[in-house]
This record gives C-alpha cells, sequence and structure tokens, in this order.
C-alpha cells in the first residue's frame, strides 16, 4: 500500500490579512469553491521588521476566503511550486532515480523539506530524486529556489551539490532523534521521517538519550568497527547501570576509534548486570541472616561447598563469598572443613584441605578460579559477538560466488576429516539454529528442506547447518589448558574458528588464543559490586 503525504499547514486569521486583498476581486466559482473546500493551496506570505505579515501570492485566493466568510487560511512562509508543473533536467548527471525505502518514507510523512533547486523555466537542477518520492507519495506542492545559472554553470552545480553534500553522522543523527523526541514529536512521526520501524525509532531514540552511545557513534563513524545499533544500544544501557562504567569504555573507544570495541562493549555490560544480580542476592543473604565473608576473610584451608559431601545445609560454617567482581552471585563455603566435615580428608583427599597441607595457599587456589570465571564470562561475550556475525553472514540475501566457494569447501573438509563437527553436535538440533539465521520458522521444517533445495542457496544452508552444529558443540571451557579434560576439544574448536577467521571474522582475544593454541589469562578484575 502507498502511503499518500496529507500536508498541515500552519494557518493565519483571514481578519490579520483581509486589507491586503481589498483591491483584488474573487470570482463567483472561486468563492464557492472555497466556500465548500476551503482554501487548499497555501498563501506564500513573508514576515516584515514591524511583525506584520505580507502576502506574496495568492491575493485572489485571500479575497475568496474573505467573500466566503472563512476565519483562517494555511500558509507558507516559503515559496512552492506543484510538482506537475517541474521537469528533469535534460542534463541531469544522474542516470539512476530510483527511490529507496527510507526516502518514500520522509516524504509521504512530512513532504519534501529540503528546497529543490530549480532554472526560470522549472527544470530541476538539484532534488531529482526528491521529485520523484514526492510524486510517489501524492504530494502537490515542493519547496523551490532559482537558480539563474547558464546550462554550463547548471552541470556544474549537479556535481558540486551531489559530491559536497554530507550526511549525518550516526551520533548525530541519534542526538536529533532525542531532540525530537524531547520536544514532543511522537514514535510514529519519528520513524515515518526517518524510514525505519517504530521499534528501530524506540532504540534509537533511547540511545540519542545516552551522551556515551552518542559520543561513541560519532567516533566510530569513519572506523570499519563502526558500532551498530545493536551495540549502541548496549552501550545506552550501561550508562544506565553504572555511568561510570560507561564513561570509561566512551574513553577507550574515543582513544582508539578504529579497533573493535564490541567485545568490551558487551563485558562491561555483563560486567554491570553481574553487579546488580550480586547486590540483589547480597540483600537476600542479608535478609535470611547468612554470614558473607570477604574470600581474603577466610581461613587458608576453607572451601566451596560443593566440594563438601553430602548435604551442606545446616553446616555451622557455612558462609558466604563474591568469589570474583564480576560474578552474578555469592558462593557457599564451608570456613573449617577440618572441623565441620572430618571426613573431607578420607573421602577427597585432593580438596582445598590437602592443598593447603602441600604448600598451595588460599591465595592461589582462590585466583584461578577467579580466573576461571572471568575466563568463562570473557568465553560467553565473544561466543556472543560470533554468533552475531554468523547471524549476519548467513541471513545476507545473497553471497558472492567467492563466499559460496568457501561454504562448499568447508563442508567438503567437515564431511572428510577426521573430527567431524556434524558428529559431535549433542543435541541432534542444530538445524533448528540454522534455521533462526536462515530466517525460517524452526517448526516448518519442510519448508527449510525445500528452501535448501532452491541451487543458489544451497551453499548457505550447508555452512549455516555446519556453523550450527559445531556452535552447539563447542564447550564453555574451550579456552581452558590446565587438564586434558579442557585440551581434548581445542583442535575442533581451533578448527572452526579458523575456518571463521578465513571467512571474515575476526576473533576476539580469547579467541585468538585458543587458535593459536597459547593460555588465555582473562584480566583481572577490581570493580566492587554495586552499593
Amino acid at each position: 500500500m502507498t502511503i499518500r503525504h496529507t500536508p498541515v499547514w500552519h494557518t493565519l486569521p483571514v481578519a490579520q490579512l483581509a486589507p491586503q486583498a481589498a483591491e483584488t476581486p474573487a470570482p463567483d466559482d472561486l468563492v464557492a469553491q472555497v466556500r465548500e473546500g476551503g482554501v487548499e493551496t497555501p498563501l506564500y506570505v513573508t514576515p516584515a521588521a514591524d511583525g506584520s505579515v505580507h502576502v506574496i501570492e495568492g491575493l485572489q485566493a485571500l479575497a475568496a476566503a474573505v467573500a466566503a466568510g472563512l476565519e483562517a487560511v494555511p500558509v507558507t512562509y516559503r515559496p512552492l511550486v506543484a510538482v506537475g508543473s517541474l521537469v528533469g533536467h535534460p542534463a541531469n548527471a544522474r542516470r539512476s532515480l530510483a527511490v529507496g525505502r527510507e526516502l518514500q518514507a520522509s516524504v509521504a510523512a512530512e513532504g519534501v523539506r529540503v528546497p529543490l533547486i530549480v532554472t526560470p523555466e522549472w527544470r530541476v537542477i538539484d532534488g531529482h530524486r526528491r521529485l520523484a518520492a514526492a510524486a510517489a507519495a501524492g504530494v502537490r506542492l515542493v519547496p523551490y529556489a532559482i537558480d539563474d545559472r547558464d546550462e554550463a554553470g547548471q552541470v556544474v552545480d549537479m556535481i558540486t551539490t551531489a559530491r559536497h553534500r554530507a550526511a549525518l553522522t550516526a551520533g548525530e543523527e541519534l542526538g536529533a532523534l532525542f531532540r525530537a523526541a524531547d520536544l514532543g514529536a511522537d514514535t510514529r512521526r519519528l520513524a515515518a521521517a526517518a524510514g525505519i520501524t517504530q521499534r528501530e525509532t524506540k532504540a534509537r531514540v533511547r540511545v540519542g538519550r545516552s551522551r556515551t552511545a552518542t559520543n561513541a557513534a560519532h567516533a566510530t563513524h569513519t572506523s570499519p568497527y563502526a558500532l551498530t545499533l545493536d551495540h549502541l544500544t548496549q552501550l545506552a544501557e550501561l550508562e544506565e547501570l553504572d555511568a561510570e562504567a560507561a564513561t570509561e569504555v566512551t574513553a577507550q573507544i574515543e582513544a582508539a576509534p578504529d579497533e573493535d570495541h564490541r567485545w568490551t562493549i558487551r563485558r562491561a555490560h555483563e560486567d554491570a548486570m553481574a553487579r546488580i544480580d550480586a547486590k540483589k542476592h547480597r540483600a537476600d543473604l542479608d535478609q535470611r541472616g547468612a554470614r558473607v565473608r570477604d574470600l581474603h576473610e577466610l581461613a587458608n584451608h576453607a572451601d566451596r561447598a560443593a566440594h563438601m559431601p553430602g548435604d551442606h545445609d545446616g553446616c555451622q560454617g557455612e558462609v558466604w563469598v563474591l568469589e570474583s567482581p564480576s560474578a552474578h552471585e555469592y558462593t557457599p563455603y564451608c570456613s573449617n572443613p577440618d572441623l565441620f566435615h572430618p571426613q573431607v580428608k578420607e573421602q577427597q583427599p585432593g580438596t582445598a584441605s590437602a592443598a593447603a597441607s602441600e604448600g598451595e595457599s588460599a591465595e592461589a587456589r582462590r585466583a584461578a578460579r577467579r580466573a576461571v570465571i572471568e575466563g568463562n564470562r570473557d568465553w560467553d561475550a565473544a561466543q556472543a559477538i560470533r554468533h552475531e556475525w554468523l547471524a549476519d553472514l548467513i541471513g545476507r540475501k545473497s553471497h558472492p560466488k567467492a563466499v559460496a566457494d568457501q561454504f562448499h569447501a568447508l563442508m567438503a573438509r567437515e564431511l572428510y576429516g577426521k573430527h567431524s563437527g556434524v558428529l559431535y553436535s549433542k543435541g541432534g538440533g542444530a538445524w533448528q539454529q540454522a534455521a533462526e539465521w536462515l530466517g525460517v520458522e524452526a517448526a516448518d521444517r519442510d519448508a527449510l528442506i525445500e528452501r535448501a533445495q532452491t541451487p543458489r542457496r544451497v551453499a548457505v544452508h550447508l555452512f549455516a547447518v555446519l556453523a550450527a552444529a559445531y556452535e552447539e558443540a563447542v564447550p564453555r571451557s574451550a579456552w581452558r589448558v590446565e587438564s586434558y579434560e579442557y585440551r581434548e576439544a581445542r583442535p575442533r574448536v581451533r578448527r572452526w574458528l579458523t575456518w571463521l577467521s578465513e571467512l571474515g571474522y575476526e576473533p576476539t582475544p580469547i579467541e585468538a588464543a585458543v587458535i593459536a593454541d597459547e593460555p588465555y589469562q582473562p584480566a583481572p578484575q577490581t570493580s566492587a559490586p554495586l552499593a
């Protein structure tokens, strides 16, 4: 359905303008027309220094409005010309006048706002696409400015106006949307003007409200790693959760705008959420009367309750500790296993008590535990970014032949390789994740099979299932190397991440360590829980 533009003009009282039409005759048929339907074409007026308004064009329509007894007439403060009066320039440099969805929606909602540059003969010099969008939207009148340059100058103008026109940066657009919303523009109007959905508009207004997000958008708008709306939304949410953390992340982005900061943003956002969760858990523990301690307050032989045999409920030595600044919840410990769980030594000689007796310090054990928590969080953030990249790659409507050939090559290497990611798929439901990336309802397996047989889509369907199977089989512990159990998964994960790198994916630091088959050391987290 084509949306038609319904103009809303300013109005002025007829009594205020009537003296200017005193000498202008009003034909009877025009008076009858105005009496029935009002004045359709606005009067072109201009303000004077003394505060009065002078009518430049439309005196006859004003005289008819006076005779018809109208109270107000529509006015415009800039000259307008009928769309049907304009013609394209025969030397127009722009070959394609295709009008995108966003421009069509904007013109349909708000009309043409930027004046067309025309010759005295009503040939368009600048604004051919705006004129096409106006005609498609049913806009009758458009603003214009006359340019009386010679024909050579007109063609030169076509070059200069197109080449030197600068679009708003992402940050400027976000800020403008927020200011418009703050001044009373509703979501529907903003969405129509910008040519985007109302949902996208709400997200952009929220981002535009965030100083850190708009600064980050402005800093990276020319970067190969320009932040998407999703990343900017995370940064805006981070500012709401923890303004200090958001400011710190934005400072990193502004200091190195050409680097990839997606991982940093997601990690900081997740850390802020973890601090909030931990704060809620702490309040619950306090309400229950549980004992809460800092890790450094525990004795060397204290150990996690999970290492105690049997049920730990009711243990007199139970205390709760936050093992890492980015942990979502407190962990139960036994403050003295030797006293409250004497059977630990006999049944589990490898526990903390035994380790302590062999000289391993409590701080070393707890630092290792913190590293595991931080590493897992790093891996989760990396996986989310990897899935975003896969969703974008797989969800494209078409792929260049070179990329399709890579899909086929990877599938062949997988089918005839020693270790199959497809065979490692635990739940056998990889096709469901593939369906999501492909934009097909997972429940409609028949439709998925039918689409997979389309010749030009075979490659991406093969790759989608391969990717889903590998991602399902990638363990969270793939980054760890401290035991054979963890190292065993590395060759498969390393192969998969290497293949993605060949397709253009840029691994995060934790993934790069896996690809290089090197240990990964998480950055220490020092932030305290939110007060």
